[in-house]
């Protein structure tokens, strides 16, 4: 879980945070424990 928020925020985390998009946003939520609701709905069909 935590290699895969890594691996999808390390192409573009400037541009998906820029528009604001909840479920292309992983690496917003995986540093800010503020917004953990889009971290689970990922998770779950991954796990």
């Amino acid at each position: 879980m935590a290699h895969r928020c890594v691996a999808v925020s390390t192409p573009v985390p400037h541009p998906l945070s820029t528009h604001g998009r909840a479920p292309t946003t992983p690496a917003t939520p995986c540093h800010h424990p503020t917004a953990p609701p889009p971290l689970p709905a990922e998770a779950g069909p991954f796990q």
